[in-house]
Formats: C-alpha cells, sequence, structure tokens
C-alpha cells in the first residue's frame, strides 16, 4: 500500500497566484491616498471707512501652541475679545498710533502676555497674526508651511521638550492676511 502525497503544481501555483492577487489588492487599498479637504474660499471683508483704518487680527490654524488657550486681546488697554484658535476679529480703528496687547487668562499659559504698536492710516485694511513662532516637533529647523495657494510662511520646529518662547502679533501683508482668513470664524468682541 502506497501512500503518497500529491502536489499539483499547476493548482498550487494558481492558488499563490490568487493569494498574490488578494495581497496587492489589500495593500494597495490600504495605501490609497486621502483626498486633501476643500480649501475654503477667500471670505468677503468690508471696504476700510474713508475716517477709519481696519485691523484683521487672527490666530491662524498653524499654531499649535497653546491651542485651549483664550487670551484677552486689549487694544489701548481696553478689553476686545477672547481670541480662540482659529479665530479672527475685525477691529475699527482711528488714525494714528495704536497699541495691540495680549494677556494670558486665568488658566493661560504667561507665553501670551505680549503687545504689539500699530501706526494705522484711514481708509486702509491691515492685517496681523498673533501666533507662537516656534511649533512643536522632533527636529529644530524652519521649513515653509503652505497657508494658502502660493502663499508660505516660516513654521519654527523646536520639539516639544524645548522652550516654545512667547505668542508673537505679526503685521502680515492684505494677500497673506486673507488667504490666512480662510476658514476661520469670526470672534464677537466684547459688549
Amino acid at each position: 500500500m502506497e501512500s503518497s502525497l500529491r502536489i499539483e503544481p499547476r493548482r498550487t501555483a494558481m492558488r499563490l497566484s490568487q493569494f498574490g492577487t488578494l495581497f496587492c489588492a489589500v495593500f494597495l487599498a490600504a495605501c490609497q491616498t486621502v483626498p486633501p479637504k476643500p480649501i475654503p474660499p477667500k471670505p468677503v471683508l468690508r471696504a476700510a471707512p474713508a475716517d477709519q483704518a481696519l485691523l484683521y487680527l487672527f490666530r491662524p490654524e498653524l499654531d499649535q501652541v497653546d491651542r485651549a488657550d483664550t487670551p484677552m486681546l486689549l487694544v489701548n488697554a481696553k478689553p476686545v475679545v477672547r481670541l480662540s484658535h482659529m479665530t479672527y476679529l475685525e477691529i475699527e480703528l482711528s488714525p494714528g498710533r495704536h497699541v495691540i496687547a495680549l494677556e494670558p487668562g486665568q488658566r493661560d499659559s504667561s507665553r501670551w502676555r505680549t503687545q504689539f504698536a500699530l501706526e494705522v492710516q484711514p481708509g486702509v485694511s491691515y492685517f496681523a497674526a498673533v501666533w507662537n513662532p516656534k511649533q512643536p516637533s522632533a527636529r529644530g529647523n524652519a521649513v515653509p508651511l503652505m497657508v494658502g495657494p502660493g502663499v508660505f510662511i516660516p513654521m519654527y520646529l523646536d520639539g516639544f521638550g524645548r522652550d516654545r518662547g512667547g505668542a508673537k502679533i505679526e503685521p502680515v501683508d492684505s494677500d497673506v492676511g486673507l488667504d490666512a482668513l480662510r476658514g476661520l470664524e469670526r470672534a464677537s468682541q466684547l459688549p
């Protein structure tokens, strides 16, 4: 009595081929790219009045430091709004010099304590970003970050354990400002 295990090379090859096809299909499905989220339209902003200036102040999405904080924004030492992450504010200013300041809230990091002087002209719109230029990362380099079509700003990568410095209020040109306002919520001023 002869006991033999018969291996059919054709069947084995076919099964391996089917397994390979299945493996490739699963692998390719796992590697599928996720389409980028659509770019929101630029907000429609009003023109500055002939006798006043407009300041658009914003906390961009790219600012990842202390996102939960809501520092108080002051204009000429008067409280205006608690500025949340991914919000912007339109402020009407009389011509001349103004001091824009941030003060940390009760539970906020002291990194928010900063101020910025701005000289404004009537009939002109200004844009300024509120952010921490030292963003957390594992590296210690600056890389260009796209904030809109063809618009890049430097993003500093300094690692989580290192000093992340303080927040800054930085003026930006109107093209960068308009692109940065995409997808941000408008903050409501204090009464």
